[in-house]
């Protein structure tokens, strides 16, 4: 059995073109959706500590790169320095100790690119990177001493 790919219109094939025991797998050229998931907005992520980043894509990908901005999104860097051949869905990042990352206006971008070479970007809300855990605890009860 030989495996047919491409991207395939409706016209392109007549069914008495396709050869017995052939099966076709179709390779869309539609547009994909990459949502991030976390950080949320107002998250904060502190400098030393792994943070997890999760994002869903609406279709296959076959490699996905982390990038932040402590820039508003003016400039970008990559977390990890070349695209990772797979398909998950969240990446633990410990986050540089270093002042300069520290920043209120803060974003990840997930660049996803599919089997046929296209690539696309989520971008999460706006998050703040830290020197320390500034946010009050969740949750628990404090029992006076």
């Amino acid at each position: 059995m030989s495996i047919v790919s491409g991207a395939i219109a409706d016209t392109d094939i007549v069914n008495d073109d396709i050869p017995a025991g052939n099966i076709i797998t179709e390779a869309s050229n539609a547009a994909f959706v990459v949502t991030i998931i976390a950080p949320v907005g107002s998250s904060q992520f502190v400098v030393g500590v792994a943070h997890t980043i999760t994002w869903t894509v609406s279709k296959d990908v076959i490699a996905w790169q982390p990038f932040f901005s402590t820039t508003g999104g003016a400039a970008w860097t990559a977390i990890l320095a070349q695209q990772v051949e797979a398909s998950p869905d969240t990446y633990a990042w410990t986050v540089a100790i270093a002042p300069s990352l520290v920043s209120e206006t803060c974003y990840i971008k997930i660049e996803c690119e599919d089997a046929l070479g296209n690539l696309l970007s989520g971008i999460s809300a706006l998050f703040e990177i830290s020197a320390t855990d500034t946010q009050p605890p969740t949750g628990g009860v404090i029992v006076p001493g």
